[in-house]
């Protein structure tokens, strides 16, 4: 994954701009004229997403992720999806720690209200935990990798309750979101346990830590979300 780059200082000029790019290509309805086959595709993609979430959050997708909004877009339509399209897909689902199918599930959602979704964030949570918990003394990497599936979930689940959209998949993001949504007294409790689940997440890939040394990151996770889903009303 690529890292994220701070867009805040070109998207007011590219939403200012956007209603008269859209309605020069309104003008240009000749679909042979070379420049609407040039940048017609783009700006398809452009208004498309903007009608679903909205530009600000449409362009910083765009800007960072447009093989992600492409692949999105064709889920929302039902389009078959190519090699690249599954290689993301799945790439997406590593990095989540969730299965395809619940990815899948996630990116057809985009245009949904967050709040909208914490019934779905609350199951994906269960879920995932449970299937760890399940897994901790027959496969420690699986089960390691369910419980990194578990906390993203939780931080998903924290931020729909606030109304706000984060994209789990990036790391960086789920890190970004601790540091400037939660509240200053709760925030180390969420850093530390974003931290040692990814370290679980790591063994899942890499096998590194001996059965000692998962034992006691996987009980200080389980630990962690226990603290936090107290914080947010889990039961």
């Amino acid at each position: 994954m690529q890292p994220s780059i701070d867009v805040n200082t070109f998207v007011e000029p590219v939403i200012n701009s956007l209603d008269q790019c859209l309605g020069l290509l309104g003008i240009l309805k000749d679909p042979s004229d070379p420049l609407v086959k040039s940048v017609k595709p783009a700006f398809d993609l452009m208004k498309a997403l903007v009608n679903l979430v909205g530009r600000n959050v449409a362009l910083m997708l765009i800007w960072e992720w447009p093989e992600v909004v492409e692949l999105a877009l064709k889920l929302f339509r039902d389009e078959k999806l190519g090699d690249s399209d599954e290689a993301w897909l799945s790439e997406l689902a590593q990095e989540a720690g969730w299965s395809r199918e619940d990815l899948i599930e996630e990116l057809k959602s985009v245009d949904a209200d967050p709040s909208s979704r914490v019934k779905r964030y609350e199951e994906l949570f269960e879920k995932y935990r449970r299937e760890a918990l399940e897994l901790v003394g027959k496969d420690s990497r699986q089960a390691g990798e369910k419980m990194w599936g578990a906390v993203t979930a939780l931080i998903k689940l924290h931020a729909a309750k606030k109304g706000v959209p984060i994209i789990h998949w990036d790391h960086g993001k789920l890190h970004s979101y601790v540091n400037n949504n939660v509240e200053r007294e709760d925030r180390e409790l969420f850093q530390r346990l974003l931290l040692m689940a990814e370290e679980l997440h790591v063994h899942f890939y890499e096998g590194h830590l001996d059965e000692s040394s998962f034992k006691e990151y996987f009980s200080k996770v389980a630990e962690l979300i226990g603290k936090v889903g107290k914080l947010i009303d889990l039961e």
